[in-house]
């Protein structure tokens, strides 16, 4: 037999074919044939089609045909839902290959992403190391946190005096103790 799948119209064919009251021969192919033709210097045995010399032919189909014929119908009924299960499941089998394929593009995109804002991170780290340096450097850096009154011992209460170069006001900006 050919690995080739059954269309509708082929199963459709077959099971007009079984169910009509004369059976009718299947389609030989090449593969068929020499699939199913006997042995050499075997003899084929006789079939309803072809009956043995000598004997008349029968007036009917036998009474099991009926039988088989209804069996034989309903096993490519069966058949027949079983393929279209097949063919539904590897179309749903193209889809998710095909999505899969797709989320894999996305997540070489979101890894590209996320590798352009790692450097960018780095950079800004970089960037922050550097401020910082330049900041401690300052007058006035941490005082709040480093500096201690040599006369009463009192730690980041301070102040400074800031003074307005265009009017000269000035102003005390700084931390008081809490009254």
């Amino acid at each position: 037999m050919s690995d080739k799948p059954l269309s509708q119209s082929d199963i459709d064919n077959l099971v007009s074919r079984l169910s009509a009251s004369e059976p009718a021969a299947p389609k030989a192919t090449a593969t068929a044939a020499a699939d199913t033709a006997p042995p050499r210097g075997a003899t084929a045995p006789p079939t309803a089609a072809s009956p043995s010399k000598g004997a008349p032919p029968p007036p009917g189909p036998p009474p099991q045909a009926a039988a088989v014929d209804e069996r034989t119908e309903e096993r490519l009924a069966e058949l027949a839902q079983r393929l279209v299960k097949v063919e539904t499941s590897l179309a749903r089998l193209d889809r998710l290959e095909k999505l899969i394929a797709e989320a894999g593009n996305t997540s070489q995109l979101s890894h590209r992403q996320i590798q352009v804002v790692v450097n960018r991170v780095q950079e800004l780290n970089e960037e922050l190391k550097a401020m910082s340096t330049k900041l401690q450097g300052t007058l006035g850096y941490d005082v709040y946190h480093t500096f201690t009154c040599d006369k009463c011992g009192s730690q980041g209460l301070v102040a400074v005096l800031f003074k307005c170069t265009k009017c000269t006001r000035q102003s005390w900006r700084g931390w008081w103790p809490r009254k």
